[in-house]
């Protein structure tokens, strides 16, 4: 089985931008393996609500780099979760900003 180059995970996500209110895990596995529809799964068993799912990059020879923005404030279990399987890479980002538990003074 082919592994998932990390150097080429780290140029992928040089260029994304993330939204500081919300989670988001960067996966990159070979879809010839697992299947998109499988690690939604994972990620919604953990606890995760799944808000949106971006393919970053896609090529031919089965590997494919997704981002998912989640409304989750802790990605920990999602990420042990997901590494159940040695054949993904995954990044986990928590939310900057956690609205549920600021509040403003008078």
């Amino acid at each position: 089985m082919k592994r998932v180059n990390s150097e080429r995970l780290d140029e992928i996500l040089e260029n994304v931008s993330l939204d500081d209110e919300y989670a988001h895990i960067f996966i990159e596995y070979d879809q010839r393996v697992i299947s998109l529809h499988c690690l939604t799964e994972k990620i919604e068993i953990a606890g995760a609500k799944i808000l949106e799912i971006i393919t970053l990059k896609e090529e031919p020879e089965g590997n494919k780099s997704i981002l998912f923005r989640l409304d989750i404030q802790e990605t920990r279990e999602v990420i042990l979760n997901l590494l159940k399987h040695g054949f993904i890479k995954v990044k986990g980002y928590n939310p900057k900003v956690r609205t549920n538990s600021q509040s403003k003074s008078p």
